[in-house]
């Protein structure tokens, strides 16, 4: 029972795309569905990621109308890389960045952090092509991220997504990063893949 209570990743078998949801320690999900404890932020913005999307519906069974099955079987062998928590770090800032803006409507800063966290994770899996291609971002970008603080206010935490949201657009080597990241050798294969 601990490890239904404890904080969990979920989500259901069949979806047109990644939707894997961080579930509060105390809450339940009454469906029936898959989870990953403990959960782990680093670990729901791989899953999340257009690169953990792709790796997973490699494998996975295609039911009519593009919905794909996300069994355990499949998500099971994504290989997550085992990097230091501090290197984790800047993965769940923006996971909390992410949830914190749709929570509050922001819908245009959460769409640059899923941006910035694809980048990132392309980085993970490709850094040697991500740098030759001068669009590595995970260092610049675990510069600048700073966790929420327990008593950080909703206004407080409004306003850092705001400013650190036109900061991403508008440093040039980051910018630049999440331009030209589609034209990396294996990005372009998984965009292709997909379609996009």
């Amino acid at each position: 029972v601990p490890n239904f209570e404890s904080e969990k990743i979920c989500w259901g078998n069949l979806a047109v795309s990644a939707q894997f949801a961080l579930v509060k320690s105390g809450m339940f999900v009454s469906a029936p569905s898959p989870l990953i404890t403990p959960a782990s932020k680093f670990m729901l913005s791989v899953l999340n990621s257009t690169l953990g999307d792709y790796y997973i519906r490699s494998m996975g069974v295609t039911r009519s109308g593009g919905f794909l099955e996300y069994k355990p079987m499949f998500v099971e062998q994504l290989p997550i890389p085992k990097i230091p928590p501090a290197a984790q770090l800047p993965y769940e800032c923006l996971v909390d960045c992410v949830l914190f803006a749709h929570e509050k409507g922001l819908t245009s800063e959460a769409a640059t952090f899923e941006w910035v966290i694809n980048v990132m994770v392309y980085g993970l899996y490709f850094e040697a092509e991500m740098k030759k291609s001068d669009c590595y971002i995970n260092d610049l970008v675990a510069k600048v991220v700073k966790p929420f603080k327990q008593d950080d206010s909703d206004d407080f935490k409004t306003e850092y997504v705001q400013k650190l949201n036109q900061f991403f657009l508008a440093d040039k080597d980051i910018y630049r990063g999440l331009i030209h990241s589609r034209t990396v050798g294996p990005v372009e294969i998984i965009n292709e893949a997909r379609g996009k």
